[in-house]
């Protein structure tokens, strides 16, 4: 359900800030390329007779939104914006081909490890619903997008109200990316 514009939580939930400091000290400064930790957990799964599978969450640049890679501090631009411009920390749009490719090269890279599939999640956004509380889609706003979709239409974006023949080509416009995403 959705409530006061996000996921609802546990209400005794107090956010990542009661998690210890050190936590994310560690975290940042894990040199991932001396330990890969996926491949670790394959070899272990793999000696005690455990299926190996990933799941990936596609949108997600990491899960949570406390942890950013090089990629999205590199880019912060490229985060998903919502209609009213909050930008979603760790949440990538697929609108961007630098964004697509990215993702392809991690899709790449899970691959290599051992698994026997990997379930490409689109559902999760760092806890941000793709839908506000109308069930109306409200994602792709940022202000290349919207420029795009202007050039090509003539319309704004942001002056579109939901349940209309324009408001159906704005959505066709933002699953675009994604079908390209998936042919890629």
């Amino acid at each position: 359900r959705v409530s006061d514009g996000s996921v609802f939580r546990d209400p005794n939930f107090k956010g990542f800030s009661t998690l210890p400091k050190s936590y994310f000290a560690y975290a940042r400064h894990m040199d991932y390329s001396k330990w890969d930790q996926v491949a670790d957990m394959a070899k272990a799964g793999a000696e005690a007779g455990l299926e190996v599978c990933h799941w990936y969450t596609v949108f997600e640049d990491d899960h949570g939104g406390h942890l950013t890679s090089k990629f999205i501090e590199e880019h912060p631009e490229m985060r998903c914006t919502l209609r009213n411009g909050e930008q979603v920390k760790g949440c990538l749009d697929f609108w961007y081909p630098e964004v697509r490719a990215y993702k392809l090269s991690v899709v790449d890279e899970i691959l290599e490890r051992p698994t026997s599939r990997l379930l490409l999640d689109f559902l999760r956004r760092n806890g941000t619903p793709s839908a506000d509380a109308n069930g109306d889609f409200r994602y792709g706003y940022n202000p290349e997008i919207v420029a795009g979709f202007k050039a090509r239409t003539g319309l704004d974006a942001a002056k579109i109200q939901p349940g209309t023949p324009d408001w159906e080509a704005w959505l066709d416009y933002n699953a675009e990316p994604l079908t390209d995403f998936m042919g890629e």
